[in-house]
């Protein structure tokens, strides 16, 4: 009996490891479920990156606005939005200020707006609309499945456990 139970110690610590990873995972993979994601390319009228350029995004309904900065390779990214309605602004010096109203964003989603700057002063300011909003690429994301927690189960029960049964834990 004893050299069993030595057995079961190393498997016991082995199957609590791996539950507890999987809750982890479970519960990150669900974070950006709620919200959605705005991202995208920073760039002048030859095409080059405008690193540096200053994005505001602000919700239409609450507004509240988030700013961050464009990369070095011109990018951006405004995570961990709710959805709803949102304004867009990118100023950058020595060149005008574009601000893009009404982009829609929804649960889970992640949307690409590259902006593309005109040469000028920020205290010009180019304005679109929903009319004249330049091609936007949506990726949603899908829910997670259960299949690793099912092949958890699977692998248990092959092995002769369960998934619900009790852990000995040593004294």
């Amino acid at each position: 009996m004893e050299s069993r139970k030595e057995f079961q110690t190393p498997t016991s610590i082995v199957l609590s490891g791996l539950f507890l990873f999987l809750l982890a995972v479970a519960a990150y993979a669900q974070v950006d479920y709620s919200t959605g994601t705005l991202r995208g390319t920073v760039t002048d009228p030859q095409g080059a990156v405008v690193p540096g350029a200053t994005i505001g995004v602000t919700n239409a309904a609450t507004r509240i606005t988030k700013t961050t900065k464009s990369l070095s390779d011109g990018t951006y990214q405004v995570p961990a939005l709710q959805p709803g309605k949102y304004q867009i602004s990118f100023e950058a010096a020595g060149f005008t200020k574009l601000i893009v109203n009404d982009v829609e964003l929804t649960v889970g989603q992640s949307l690409t707006y590259d902006a593309h700057l005109k040469i000028g002063t920020t205290s010009e300011i180019i304005e679109v609309g929903p009319d004249t909003i330049p091609l936007i690429q949506v990726t949603r994301l899908s829910r997670p499945t259960l299949s690793i927690i099912d092949r958890w189960k699977t692998s248990l029960t092959s092995a002769g456990a369960s998934p619900t049964m009790s852990i000995p834990f040593p004294a």
